[in-house]
């Protein structure tokens, strides 16, 4: 039977080699994509202004960090979509010539709407689909057998092909998976 000390030696073995894994995800995928929540960060990115300062005070910084994600959650009615179309007339404003995509899973995109929030809308590109694999592959392209043989929207921003400063999606839950497909009516509540 193994003793106390054993088994703490044995422990922060574990430890270690759990913290090597990390390392070599943040090797692979750049140096703070993965932190410990005690570690101290300073992140200096480059972001896309909030609407209204009183949202930069709620949450803590001043705008929408570019290259990351946003998730915005809330009561069904209670301005997300609004709050994620004023955050795209901001980045908008504030980078010429690029557009935003807008993926409408809920199918509730209005032209007439965004337009009345003072959008360009010539500069929104619509994706209407609540088909999650659709939207995945249209967004990371199409694999087979372990290749890629069609590229997606983002390996066409991050080529510096499309000049998309931000993504939308309207919304998370809307989106239907195959599983949920797949499932026979009388399974379903």
């Amino acid at each position: 039977m193994a003793t106390k000390k054993e088994k703490i030696e044995k422990t922060d073995k574990i430890a270690l080699s759990v913290d090597d894994i990390w390392d070599e995800v943040n090797k692979e995928f750049g140096g703070t994509a993965v932190f410990k929540g005690s570690d101290e960060i300073n992140f200096n990115w480059e972001t896309i202004p909030f609407p209204t300062p009183s949202l930069g005070d709620a949450v803590g910084h001043w705008g929408a960090p570019l290259g990351r994600i946003l998730h915005f959650h809330g009561k069904e009615g209670c301005g997300k979509t609004f709050l994620s179309l004023l955050i795209a007339k901001e980045s908008l404003a504030k980078y010429p010539g690029s557009e935003v995509l807008f993926i409408d899973a809920e199918g509730s995109y209005d032209r007439n709407w965004v337009e009345t929030l003072g959008i360009d809308t010539s500069r929104i590109r619509v994706i209407s689909k609540n088909d999650a694999v659709e939207v995945f592959r249209l967004l990371v392209g199409k694999w087979k057998d372990g290749k890629k043989v069609a590229t997606g929207i983002l390996d066409r921003i991050i080529a510096g092909t499309l000049n998309v400063k931000l993504i939308i999606l309207d919304s998370l839950a809307h989106l239907i998976s195959q599983a949920e497909k797949d499932r026979d009516v009388s399974e379903m509540e």
